[in-house]
Order: structure tokens, then sequence, then C-alpha cells
């Protein structure tokens, strides 16, 4: 099966270009279970989160998209994700604050997380903090391959033992 996701840029509701998906043609593997994994992406901005859904979709993923943390919050509790991609800014909890929240839950103590925003100050000034929390920082805009190489390295990090202890349905 080929993937072509063509050549114009992708923005958000607000406009703001936040990833450039240029022409990629890969074939996608007709046996993906080894490398299936379940992604939150928490993003306030439905077209960004949607965007990032679609791109581990079309690589094999389970997805599924909150649009706050507190919703977040109540999927992980609920569907138990391998891994997170999460928004910085995003209004009533911003990323950090969402990050402490998650790492005192049980469920969330080890989920592996990458923390994307599109402000390269705040960026530098939460990298070491979100890297304490267990985190990476990332900044928009971000490539498909970009969003597919961050999303290989959180589940790479997330060994089968995480998983298997993170999931009360025992799938894997």
């Amino acid at each position: 099966m080929a993937l072509n996701l063509g050549s114009s840029p992708a923005v958000c509701s607000s406009g703001q270009a936040v990833a450039r998906v240029t022409r990629y043609d890969t074939a996608v593997e007709t046996s993906m279970e080894a490398s299936r994994a379940r992604f939150l992406i928490v993003d306030d901005d439905g077209g960004l989160a949607g965007l990032f859904a679609r791109i581990l979709r079309l690589d094999g993923h389970d997805v599924r998209t909150a649009t706050s943390g507190a919703s977040a919050l109540d999927d992980i509790a609920a569907w138990r994700p391998d891994a997170i991609l999460l928004d910085y800014r995003m209004p009533l909890m911003n990323g950090v604050g969402f990050l402490y929240r998650l790492r005192a839950q049980e469920t969330g103590a080890r989920t592996p997380v990458a923390v994307i925003t599109g402000d390269a100050v705040a960026a530098g000034t939460i990298r070491a903090e979100c890297a304490i929390l267990g985190a990476t920082v990332h900044i928009k805009p971000l490539a498909f391959s970009d969003v597919l190489a961050i999303a290989r390295e959180l589940v790479a990090g997330n060994s089968s033992l995480d998983v298997a202890e993170s999931r009360s349905d025992g799938e894997r």
C-alpha cells in the first residue's frame, strides 16, 4: 500500500503552518502488529491533533485525541496509551501542568511523553523541567517524518514490561 500525503503545508485553525508534509511514498507493512502502539494526542487545536492522528494511523497505530488536559487524564485512566504527544500551550492546564498530574497517577507514571510547542523560547525554558518529568520537547513546525520519528522514539523507550504493566486488558 503506498502512502502519499501531497505537498502542501498543514495549518492549524489559527492559520499557522504547523507541519510541512512533502510527498512521502512508503510501503506500509501488511503485518504491523509488532509495531502497532496506542498514542494519545493532547492538543487544544483539534485540527492539529487530527493531522498528527492521521499520520500515526497511516503508520498503523491506534490513536485517540483529547482537546484538554483534563479529558486526556480521563482517557489515560480508561485507555492506557503507550505514548503521548502533548501540546505545551493549552488553556486551563498547560503541558507541564499535565505532566505533573500524569506522573502522579499510577497509570501514567511511566508513559513516554513528547511535548510539542511552536514557541522556541518556551521550549528552551521548559526543556529541563520536562526532562525531569520524563518528557522530551520538540518545536513546531514538524515534518511528517518528524512526527513518525518522535512516535517511534517514544515507543522504543517504552519496554514491553512497561506496556504490559500499563494495560489492564493484557493486549500487546
